[in-house]
């Protein structure tokens, strides 16, 4: 996805450190002007077979836990 807005683009950093420290995140969010996209895997176990990626742009995250503590909830729109 497409990320833009400051406050959004904050919280997607703060989730990022959590993933790179293998701690569990989960968030819910909206995206819009979602479309599909054809990729060819260049590896693993399909590579060389064709794909199909979904694409969009973040509009808001609504809330996000790590390691089932909520961290944040509400709206930041883009």
């Amino acid at each position: 996805m497409r990320v833009s807005g400051a406050n959004i683009l904050k919280r997607m950093w703060t989730l990022q450190s959590a993933i790179n420290a293998e701690m569990a995140v989960l968030m819910g969010f909206i995206i819009g002007d979602i479309y599909p996209d054809i990729v060819e895997y260049k590896l693993g176990k399909k590579q060389g077979q064709t794909g199909c990626i979904i694409k969009g742009r973040l509009l808001q995250v609504q809330w996000a836990k790590i390691d089932g503590v909520h961290v944040f909830a509400g709206e930041d729109h883009a």
